[in-house]
């Protein structure tokens, strides 16, 4: 361990339980800050467990360019932490037993440190407040390191999901809708995409002279088309109406959109500001529609706050959520204080009748003030719940980069990525969006091709900019960057290690005619609106609270479980299926029938072979993760009798064909009969438990897994998904997870 450690602080690459530790890391850090680290280790440290003041641990706090990470004396504990997503260091008064230290993270966690030596929590303090600073955006973590999961070129990824290939799928542009050359150079708007889709019929004064009555010159645009061909989800900000001012170029416009759907005769205007604030913003030149001058338009007002509301309303969640002394009632009171969840129903709510209008076959325009905060939530929850693909992995991926990274929302501002920049600017909301998005998921879970960890790891990755992908504020900013030639793409990260992310309850959704969504149809299927109900919101205490971890994680404990389930199943269907095929092969081989050979065998297997000890050295496999063992290949040797042999799921085995199985004794079959685990150790584990294999204690773990040979549960760290063999049979198309103990020619997850 203190050697692994050692290694660990000069190259500052991670061992926790973030999905970024998946596939092993080795991350390339320049030598510009290690100047800043003027203590890289620091001895006799008490962790404190916040929730229960009692459980400590003593050990020792390693500081890197790129972590901190304490580990206790025994090695079973461990608390992991990104300088990028640090947020505070404060330094308390001193007490008898040390000098506290508390850090709190961007991710909600907090950690809570006591030093012996108050020079050492000074040096300590200094150093954390220099690694947190990013004055300028070239400072950014993206800029300066490679991201683990191996060898990652940058400018991978960046090309994935261009925003022209989403208006292809949904058939744009087509004789209502086309594209306008007038933001090429951004002069129309900066903050808006070069390609921009608008009325066939709308002329080039009409569309500049909109751009000018909007505020930012983000004029109303297509985002998104139903699959009726007919109804069209528009975006913009508010128009610069104020008391009394018009603009016939706005109003022009707007009716080009209401007339590009022959479906309806009316445009529904959707301002998700609460009606107060709009009538206020007329005062300052701004404001909304005016139904008197904006013929055939319904406008309907939704009360969700703004970004500076939403922090406060976070913070107050938040402050209320880590109090360990907090009483039951307090608790109930400062979430409903907080209108936290009150904010996610309303934009839930905006969302579903947004969808609604859509499938109705009306044209929707949606905007708040700016039109990039709450006009991104609504307009992307509106398309989640109407189009299936976009709750597949790859539509959640074209959905983000169109909806929030086109169409300009402030990620650099909101998530507070440079130290120097206004701290009025910062507010959750994409957070938000993700929580509920969370509530979705929660309610309808077969619906969603992922879970909650991939949106845990959006809302990571958006704060650390360890990523190119969430840094900037527009297109524009990103191009002038130059992110793609310099930074590396988070997608190509997601698509890397998209199973850790799948979702085992999953049902793909057939269109009528057509493929399944994740084959980039373009087709509709609404969620139902019983998730509106306020008794289904929840705090999404997997967010809020996961780094403690005494708090079970229920959610991520059920995905843990189902996929173990899946893979052993898949295991010994697989082995019984290779066990039929090795009873036809005796059988031929023999001259006798399926009951002579297994009489012969009831009489020549050891029995010791069919115990769990004797399993431990023995094969096992799993199939692909599609569930099928159809395609799976046995190379065989060249004097196999010339037969064939059927068995189940497809698979057959041919001596013409290539793929017969080689001979076979008695005793190597008794082999294979043992070569998976009979009674695996159950999922759930001890408080006190530890990996077999690392020694760290499996509660701070997700996800865990059963090593296929041994039967025992290990980390993710301790195992590996290998490309397998059956039984010392090479085979296509199959997968195994094998721990270090089983395997130890294969590197662990956790080896540096």
């Amino acid at each position: 361990m203190c050697a692994w450690c050692s290694t660990l602080n000069n190259l500052g690459q991670p061992r926790d339980s973030t999905p970024m530790k998946l596939i092993g890391r080795r991350a390339r850090v320049k030598i510009w800050r290690m100047d800043f680290i003027k203590i890289p280790n620091v001895d006799n440290v008490t962790y404190v467990d916040r929730f229960n003041g009692y459980a400590r641990a003593e050990g020792v706090l390693h500081i890197t360019v790129t972590h901190i990470f304490f580990i206790d004396r025994s090695g079973r504990y461990e608390v992991w932490m990104q300088t990028s997503l640090i947020g505070s260091v404060e330094r308390l008064p001193l007490t008898a037993t040390g000098a506290p230290l508390v850090i709190r993270g961007k991710d909600f966690r907090v950690a809570c440190f006591l030093v012996s030596r108050d020079r050492d929590c000074q040096d300590l303090y200094e150093t954390l407040l220099r690694l947190t600073q990013t004055v300028t955006i070239n400072d950014l973590p993206c800029f300066r390191y490679l991201p683990p999961g191996g060898p990652m070129e940058r400018g991978e990824g960046w090309d994935l999901h261009l925003l022209k290939d989403d208006f292809d799928r949904m058939g744009i542009p087509n004789v209502a809708w086309k594209a306008t050359n007038q933001n090429i150079s951004y002069r129309l708007c900066d903050t808006y995409p070069s390609l921009l889709f608008v009325p066939a019929t709308a002329s080039v004064p009409t569309i500049v002279g909109s751009s000018k009555f909007r505020s930012r010159g983000r004029l109303p645009v297509l985002t998104y088309l139903h699959p009726n061909k007919k109804a069209a989800l528009c975006r913009s900000s508010q128009p610069l109406s104020g008391f009394s001012s018009r603009s016939q170029e706005d109003q022009a416009f707007l009716r080009q959109i209401r007339d590009a759907n022959p479906l309806q005769q009316v445009l529904h205007v959707v301002d998700t500001r609460p009606h107060l604030n709009a009538l206020t913003n007329r005062a300052q030149g701004k404001g909304y529609e005016d139904v008197q001058a904006y013929k055939g338009i319904d406008l309907r007002f939704f009360d969700i706050p703004n970004i500076h509301a939403i922090r406060s309303s976070l913070e107050k969640l938040i402050k209320a959520y880590h109090d360990p002394r907090i009483s039951v009632e307090d608790l109930n009171i400062a979430i409903d204080k907080s209108s936290w969840l009150r904010s996610n129903r309303k934009i839930l709510e905006a969302s579903f009748y947004v969808a609604q209008r859509l499938e109705a076959g009306y044209s929707v325009l949606v905007h708040c003030s700016d039109g990039w905060d709450r006009t991104a939530q609504v307009c992307s929850l509106a398309q989640l719940i109407i189009d299936p693909f976009y709750r597949t992995i790859d539509g959640l991926q074209k959905l983000i980069e169109k909806d929030w990274l086109h169409f300009g929302h402030k990620f650099t501002d909101r998530c507070g990525l440079l130290s120097s920049g206004d701290s009025r600017e910062c507010s959750p909301v994409f957070t938000q969006f993700l929580d509920c998005l969370r509530h979705l998921l929660d309610l309808l879970p077969t619906k969603f091709e992922f879970t909650q960890r991939l949106l845990l790891e959006l809302h990571d990755q958006c704060r650390s900019a360890l990523y190119g992908t969430f840094v900037g504020c527009c297109e524009k900013d990103r191009i002038d960057l130059r992110l793609s030639e310099k930074t590396c793409s988070f997608w190509a990260y997601l698509n890397r290690n998209r199973e850790y992310f799948l979702n085992p309850l999953y049902q793909i959704e057939l269109s009528k005619g057509c493929e399944s969504p994740t084959r980039n149809t373009h087709q509709s299927s609404m969620l139902p609106s019983f998730v509106l109900s306020p008794q289904l919101f929840r705090v999404w205490r997997e967010l809020f609270l996961r780094r403690e971890w005494r708090m079970p994680m229920v959610p991520s404990i059920f995905e843990d479980s189902i996929k173990d389930l899946t893979v052993q199943t898949r295991a010994y269907t697989a082995q019984a299926d290779l066990l039929r095929a090795r009873m036809k092969q005796l059988c031929a081989l023999l001259g006798k029938s399926p009951d002579a050979i297994s009489q012969l065998l009831a009489s020549k297997i050891d029995k010791r072979c069919t115990n769990i000890s004797g399993a431990r050295n023995a094969v096992s496999y799993v199939v692909n993760g599609n569930g099928s063992a159809s395609g799976a290949k046995f190379t065989a040797p060249n004097d196999a009798p010339e037969m064939s042999y059927s068995l189940p799921n497809g698979w057959s085995y041919d001596k013409r064909a290539g793929a017969t199985l080689p001979p076979l004794s008695v005793s190597e079959l008794a082999l294979q009969l043992a070569a998976l685990p009979l009674e695996p150790e159950p999922l759930a584990v001890h408080p006190s438990a530890s990996c077999p294999i690392c020694n760290v204690l499996m509660v701070i773990h997700s996800p865990k897994a059963h090593c296929s040979r041994c039967g025992r549960l290990i980390c993710y760290r301790c195992y590996e998904r290998r490309a397998g063999v059956l039984n010392d049979i090479e085979a296509a198309d199959v997968e195994t997870f094998v721990c270090k103990h089983c395997c130890p020619k294969a590197a662990p997850l956790c080896t540096v």
